[in-house]
């Protein structure tokens, strides 16, 4: 389609910063959120492009991204947003997904705050065998929205914390996620 430019807005709140891409259309409907990035604010040197308010972005930031950019950061603020709503959904872009993938995340949605769920729990919403466990754990670790679609909220066998975003590096980050939502593991 023509008239696409991507692009990205960064928003912080309580230690954490979220960079969210979107591909921005001349159309608003057909801008959609291409990934979101979080990564705790002391990993990052100096952001002079990251606010705590979001209304400070200038017009060109489709107001369906600035909606997303607040409700994360309400949500990171620890007044718990409900990101399982059509109008957020219809901006996530799962083509270059596989169905099972997208069976997974769209399950993950489902997820809510103070709620935490096994990799084996979550194949079983999703519809698949207990034993696909590791393969909803892949899926979780390349999911392209985190926080919108609750991957921190998934958990190893025995409510062991996991990894988080594909590497058990991001731990500390997954603690501080499921802590604003008042779980602690």
């Amino acid at each position: 389609m023509k008239n696409k430019e991507q692009n990205f807005i960064v928003v912080k709140s309580n230690g954490v910063i979220v960079k969210i891409h979107y591909v921005f259309c001349k159309n608003e409907d057909n801008s959609k959120l291409k990934k979101i990035e979080i990564e705790i604010e002391d990993k990052i040197k100096a952001n002079t492009n990251a606010s705590d308010d979001c209304d400070k972005y200038d017009q060109d930031v489709p107001k369906s991204v600035l909606y997303i950019a607040k409700k994360i950061s309400l949500h990171l603020q620890g007044k718990m947003q409900n990101f399982n709503n059509k109008k957020i959904i219809s901006l996530l872009d799962l083509t270059n997904h596989s169905s099972f993938a997208k069976n997974v995340l769209e399950a993950c949605l489902n997820v809510k705050p103070q709620e935490i769920v096994t990799y084996g729990e979550l194949a079983k919403y999703s519809g698949y065998a207990i034993n696909s466990a590791r393969a909803v754990g892949r899926v979780m670790s390349i999911n392209p929205y985190p926080v919108i679609i609750p991957c921190h909220r998934v958990v190893a066998q025995g409510k062991k914390i996991g990894g988080f975003q594909g590497t058990k590096n991001n731990i500390k980050l997954k603690r501080k996620l499921l802590a604003l939502e008042g779980k602690v593991i």
